[in-house]
């Protein structure tokens, strides 16, 4: 017998360090997130006394049922499938999605207290992950050309903002939690999270924490009618107005055309007629096809850089990104206009930025400059290969893939092959293969695979799944799962990679099973 409970406080041991290397591992490294799992398995089997289990599922069969109705959905839709390959990988990739409910509400309970510091380490690794991808590449921040996607190291940038926005309300449960005065030090990782994101340009950061922040002032204004709270509101709301002023800023920039009563020149300086006019893009409110001498372009950029005018950088002609540049100065697209570049802006252009904005503006304006930008280039036909104007065109098909299957979908499967069809016969943007991506929009995506009817059986279960976490979690916490992990649906196949299911799993499941200090 005391062998036994001695084995039986090991295997317990165990199943609660597998939380603790869930909670660390999905921000910080993919491989860790399956041995956590594995860990968690196995001593969830060798806990053994599956009679009381059984009565867990039973208890909290609210909880299972919506992961269990999503697991026979995709189940269903192996039954009219073609691509066998493709479809266990989809399953096996939504296996935890499916599995992980059963275990953590059949298991044992997490001790509050585990529980409280299983968070924190959650918090922890997502202020490491964030601090090392900034460290890592702090020397390139200062330049426009740099990719800012690499501040997220280990998962992709939209999870780790994910991940940040709800460490922030986490911080604040903790807080109330914990009694030293240690707990203050939490702080810090607030006041770096807030100075990452305008740092990492992330969208998804961004709204994450403009809306955790909203929630939060919404939730101590309806408990609190203090100075504090409303002075804590009106810093929030002059925040919001402020940055609301400089996005309209932005968007003049780029939509208002500068040049309407302008009579441009059909000659350069030097006598040379500049080609015909063609097209409506714009740089900065400059139309880009105005005064374009292309000679006397190859020969001036000839004297002022050693990279052929005719080569690429990143996938994108350097021709067009001069053009561009020299456009969003005002500047002509000839010898007059190189001439006038500085050094500095040579070198720019040479690692293809495209728009002399982004080297006035470092911040994240400049990332909204470009997503405008995207924007405006859509509405010509022309796409820019980048998050925001890529999931126009990634939706766009989705949704025709849809439109072509309505009522069943294309089956667990066949999302693969429906995307190859469809970028065969309607790549209207031209895609290049790398950039032939899927829906990334978790609804959508599961609309075109399980149909009019397991798309909507899905919305269903999610709304009661979000149900059970409005009426069990405190409505602060609900509210901020709720905004950020339905925010980042829209904006991605959140269920399409492990990273991302073990966040939505951890903040949903685990926090619905250990949250309550009973």
């Amino acid at each position: 017998m005391q062998v036994k409970n001695t084995i039986l406080k090991i295997f317990t041991a165990l199943y609660i360090f597998s939380f603790y290397t869930w909670g660390a591992s999905m921000v910080l490294s993919k491989a860790s997130i399956s041995i956590s799992y594995a860990i968690m398995g196995i001593s969830w089997l060798c806990l053994g006394n599956f009679n009381q289990k059984w009565q867990n599922c039973i208890r909290y069969k609210k909880f299972i049922f919506p992961y269990l109705l999503i697991a026979i959905l995709f189940l269903l839709g192996l039954l009219y499938t073609t691509d066998f390959k493709y479809a266990w990988d989809n399953i096996r990739v939504k296996i935890p999605f499916f599995v992980m409910p059963l275990i953590v509400f059949s298991g044992p309970k997490i001790p509050f207290k585990h529980f409280l510091f299983i968070v924190l380490i959650f918090v922890l690794a997502s202020f490491s992950a964030s601090l090392i991808g900034y460290f890592k590449n702090w020397n390139l921040l200062n330049d426009a050309s740099f990719d800012r996607r690499k501040l997220s190291p280990f998962i992709s940038h939209i999870q780790l903002g994910q991940a940040i926005s709800l460490s922030l309300v986490f911080i604040y449960f903790l807080v109330q939690q914990f009694t030293h005065k240690v707990k203050y030090l939490l702080i810090l990782p607030v006041i770096w999270f807030v100075y990452f994101a305008t740092q990492a340009h992330s969208l998804t950061l961004l709204l994450g924490i403009v809306g955790v922040g909203f929630i939060l002032s919404m939730y101590y204004l309806s408990k609190k009618n203090t100075v504090f709270v409303y002075g804590f509101m009106v810093i929030f709301l002059g925040l919001i107005g402020f940055a609301g002023v400089k996005i309209k800023q932005v968007y003049d920039v780029v939509f208002i055309a500068k040049d309407i009563n302008v009579n441009y020149p059909t000659t350069s300086v030097n006598g040379n007629p500049y080609q015909a006019i063609t097209g409506n893009e714009r740089e900065n409110g400059y139309l880009v096809g105005a005064q374009i001498q292309l000679t006397e372009l190859q020969n001036e950029w000839q004297k002022r850089s050693k990279i052929p005018l005719d080569s690429a950088t990143n996938n994108y002609a350097l021709h067009f990104t001069l053009i561009r540049f020299l456009t969003s100065k005002g500047l002509s697209k000839d010898s007059l206009g190189v001439s006038m570049l500085s050094d500095t802006e040579v070198a720019q252009i040479e690692k293809g930025v495209a728009n002399v904005f982004y080297l006035q503006h470092k911040g994240f304006l400049s990332r909204i400059h470009r997503s405008f930008w995207e924007i405006q280039s859509l509405q010509n036909n022309y796409y820019e290969s980048s998050s925001l104007s890529l999931r126009f065109v990634f939706w766009q098909n989705g949704w025709q893939i849809f439109k072509n299957n309505f009522w069943l979908g294309v089956g667990t499967g066949d999302v693969k092959l429906a995307y190859e069809d469809i970028y065969s016969k309607a790549n209207i943007y031209n895609l290049p293969p790398n950039n032939q991506l899927r829906a990334h929009n978790q609804f959508l995506t599961n609309y075109l695979t399980l149909g009019f009817f397991g798309g909507t059986i899905f919305i269903l279960a999610w709304l009661y799944h979000f149900k059970n976490i409005w009426n069990h979690l405190p409505k602060l916490i609900a509210l901020s799962i709720i905004w950020v992990i339905n925010m980042g649906m829209i904006y991605e196949d959140l269920l399409e990679t492990l990273s991302a299911i073990a966040l939505v799993c951890f903040t949903t499941v685990f926090w619905l099973r250990n949250a309550q200090n009973d």
